[in-house]
């Protein structure tokens, strides 16, 4: 009599057993393959910004403040289109040294009062070049129609060995 409760017991608790680790091993192989793809994700995005940053090289360069404020048009259509073609760019900005957005790839002509400062992105560059730095996810002022993001920031060419402003990709 005992037997034939502790039997079918014991095939229901081994079976029980087989399932449940046989999920957990398919749980963890799909989790580690999405973690894979993540990364290889991750490196893509950070390629395109570093691409990115080259390309506004290219287009500002050594300009000052005053050629980039007369040029205004000019460089935030070029912007505009280096966004565009970048999944992982929404917005493109350059800055002075006080952080006033001097050209962005998302407006022309910048408000005067647009000034990214306080934001951390900005402030790791300031005193010290911090190479590319991921800034904390902020969330936007001037355009409410995006979401949430970082910024990844580098310093402008510095100019008599000052301090020049940013580059900043969110």
């Amino acid at each position: 009599m005992v037997a034939a409760v502790a039997i079918p017991v014991t095939i229901f608790g081994y079976a029980s057993w087989a399932a449940y680790h046989g999920a957990y091993r398919e749980a963890d192989s799909r989790l580690w393959a999405s973690l894979g793809i993540m990364a290889e994700h991750t490196a893509r995005v950070f390629q395109s910004i570093d691409l990115t940053f080259t390309a506004v090289d290219t287009i500002a360069g050594d300009l000052t403040d005053d050629q980039i404020r007369a040029n205004e048009a000019a460089l935030h259509a070029q912007l505009s289109k280096l966004e565009k073609a970048t999944a992982a760019v929404d917005v493109i900005t350059i800055t002075d040294a006080d952080g006033h957005v001097l050209v962005s790839s998302t407006m022309s002509p910048v408000p005067a009062a647009v000034n990214v400062a306080d934001r951390d992105y900005f402030a790791a560059q300031k005193d010290h070049d911090a190479g590319s730095y991921i800034g904390e996810v902020l969330h936007p002022r001037v355009r409410q129609d995006v979401s949430d993001f970082f910024g990844v920031s580098r310093r402008r060419p510095l100019q008599n060995g000052k301090f020049t402003g940013i580059v900043a990709v969110a």
